[in-house]
């Protein structure tokens, strides 16, 4: 298979694959994916349009009680609006993308997640207040409570870049014009 950056990926015949095994099922599988996401634009967002319209998907699909069948609050629009400013302030610093989702109590939460010993989230419950939590490996980890303003509070900054070291000189040269 191979995929031109202006055009639909197209499937090449391997002889590795013999017709009618699960290979060529898979193969087929993966193509159609990649056919629905150029015909969806999707790959051609970027990360800050993809998450945006991750958090219009959620205030769409889970407006309603009971969404998860276990008892789940409609997500308030006060936590969606929350998490749209939020993540603008993120674009603005150019600080990772998280990756948003519902939680069942009707807020919004965004997740930076490497692995299970790297870990940072922050939720909005349409409240004026951000909980946020993190794991930074075997013994180091933060939870706590910020208000919500037209900023990104350090304490949240720092934690995020705890996880990506790569965005530091961003950072700091932010600072520095600052």
């Amino acid at each position: 298979m191979t995929v031109s950056p202006m055009s639909i990926p197209t499937l090449e015949s391997s002889s590795s694959i013999a017709a009618g095994t699960a290979g060529e099922k898979i193969s087929k599988y993966v193509y159609k994916i990649l056919v629905a996401f150029y015909q969806t634009n999707i790959i051609s967002l970027n990360r800050y349009e993809m998450c945006l319209e991750s958090l219009l998907e959620i205030q769409k699909e889970y407006s309603d009680n009971n969404w998860d069948g276990y008892g789940a609050l409609p997500v308030k629009k006060s936590a969606i609006i929350e998490a749209k400013n939020f993540l603008s302030l993120i674009e603005e610093h150019q600080l990772p993308r998280p990756d948003p989702s519902p939680e069942i109590d009707g807020g919004v939460e965004f997740e930076w997640y490497l692995n299970p010993k790297k870990q940072f989230s922050v939720s909005f419950d349409g409240n004026g207040l951000l909980t946020y939590s993190g794991i930074f490996g075997e013994k180091s980890e933060t939870f706590g409570i910020e208000e919500i303003d037209n900023s990104v509070p350090h304490i949240i900054q720092g934690h995020i870049l705890r996880l990506y070291p790569e965005y530091w000189s961003l950072a700091e040269a932010r600072q520095n014009r600052a």
